[in-house]
C-alpha cells in the first residue's frame, strides 16, 4: 500500500493506478472556490465521487457527505481514503450510479490506469478499451437526504442526474457545481438551459465547468 500526503490530506495510491492525484489546477481552484463561496454547514452531495478528491478535501466544510460512485476500483480506494483521514463517520458512500431511474445501467470502464467510467448511453468515449460491467442505478430524489452543496461529473450523464433529483431541487434548492464533457456530445448550453427552467443562473466558471445558485428573487 502506498500512502501520499497532499493538500494537508493522505491518499492511497493502488500500485500501478490512479497514478495522478489531479489535486492542482482546475480542480484545485474550483474547491477552493467552494470553500469561500459556499456557505459552511448542511449535507454536501457528491456526485461521480471517484476516489474522493472532492468528499475528502471538503468533508469538513459540511456536516455530511454523501458521496455516490458506481466503479468498484473507485469505490475501494474512496473508502481507504475515508478511513486514512479519518472522516468515515461524516460520509455516506452510496455504491451506485445517479440517474433518472432507480434500477440497473451498465457502466463502461475505462481499462487505462485513471479508473475514468460513464454510463453506457452516454457518448463517452474513453481513449483505451473498456469493459462494461452492470451497476446499481439510483435517483438522488430516493435517498431521501437533503441537500445544500452537490457536484456533479459524471462523464455525459449530467441530465440524467439532474432529472433524477428535481424534487431534492425544489425542496432544497442546493448550489450546484457541474464539469460538462463537450466529447461525450452533452453541451453546456443544454445543461445551463435546464438549470434555467428551474430558476437557476450561472454563477462562475472556468472553461466546461460551471456553478450555478437558485436565481436571485426566484424559488
Amino acid at each position: 500500500m502506498t500512502v501520499v500526503e497532499a493538500e494537508g490530506f493522505k491518499w492511497f495510491k493502488p500500485e500501478g493506478k490512479f497514478r495522478n492525484l489531479p489535486l492542482e489546477g482546475w480542480e484545485k481552484a474550483f474547491r477552493d472556490w467552494v470553500l469561500e463561496e459556499i456557505p459552511k454547514g448542511g449535507v454536501f452531495v457528491d456526485v461521480g465521487a471517484n476516489v474522493g478528491l472532492w468528499t475528502v478535501t471538503l468533508a469538513q466544510h459540511f456536516d455530511w457527505v454523501w458521496a455516490i460512485e458506481p466503479h468498484p476500483d473507485n469505490l475501494s480506494v474512496l473508502r481507504k481514503n475515508l478511513m486514512l483521514n479519518g472522516i468515515q463517520g461524516k460520509v455516506v458512500v452510496v455504491e451506485a450510479a445517479a440517474w433518472d431511474k432507480d434500477g440497473t445501467v451498465l457502466l463502461k470502464q475505462t481499462l487505462a490506469d485513471d479508473l475514468a467510467s460513464a454510463i453506457s448511453t452516454t457518448n463517452y468515449l474513453p481513449r483505451a478499451p473498456v469493459r462494461t460491467l452492470e451497476v446499481p442505478s439510483v435517483r438522488i430524489d430516493s435517498l431521501k437526504t437533503m441537500a445544500n452543496f452537490v457536484k456533479i461529473d459524471v462523464e455525459g450523464g449530467e441530465m440524467e442526474v439532474l432529472k433524477g433529483m428535481v424534487g431534492t431541487i425544489a425542496m432544497y434548492r442546493p448550489y450546484f457545481f457541474v464539469e460538462v464533457h463537450p466529447m461525450t456530445g452533452q453541451h453546456p448550453l443544454n445543461v445551463k438551459a435546464l438549470f434555467a427552467s428551474m430558476g437557476y443562473e450561472e454563477w462562475h466558471a472556468i472553461k466546461d465547468k460551471r456553478a450555478y445558485r437558485p436565481g436571485m428573487g426566484k424559488t
